[in-house]
């Protein structure tokens, strides 16, 4: 099952008169090719995008899911924003999205290793002291 599957299957509610978005043009019209604008609909619409680097691949969190930032995950999230007043070339937005991404690189191997806390054995230096006595014994 995609992703896109358990996203709301609606478009988001049209209240681009009460949203606010960080960048406008002269005409108060959201402007399309601007990061913070992109970064306020990520926000607006409670997603986060990021790195997985154990996958190695791009994620998003939405909608109490989380899954690959794929194709159709990143058309879904094209569209909304289109729904919301945000007019952005596509090809410019998938780019921001990704670099949005790449700038919260999350590793939950490394985040659990680095969370655990050592007991004060000291177990390295038992283990070179072996492996040195081993070698000696060669």
């Amino acid at each position: 099952m995609t992703f896109v599957a358990h996203m709301q299957t609606h478009p988001p509610h049209d209240d681009r008169k009460r949203h606010r978005w960080p960048d406008l043009d002269q005409n108060n019209a959201p402007r399309g090719k601007s990061q913070s604008n992109i970064a306020a609909f990520l926000d607006r619409i409670s997603a986060e995008v990021f790195y997985d680097e154990f996958a190695a691949r791009h994620m998003i969190q939405r909608d109490n899911a989380t899954a690959s930032l794929d194709d159709a995950a990143m058309l879904k999230l094209y569209f909304d924003a289109d729904a919301l007043g945000l007019r952005t070339p596509r090809d410019w937005f998938r780019d921001c999205i990704t670099n949005i991404a790449n700038c919260d690189r999350r590793n939950k191997v490394r985040q659990a290793i680095d969370a655990l806390q050592w007991d004060g054995r000291p177990r390295l230096e038992h283990i070179f002291r072996n492996c040195a006595l081993l070698l000696m014994s060669d």
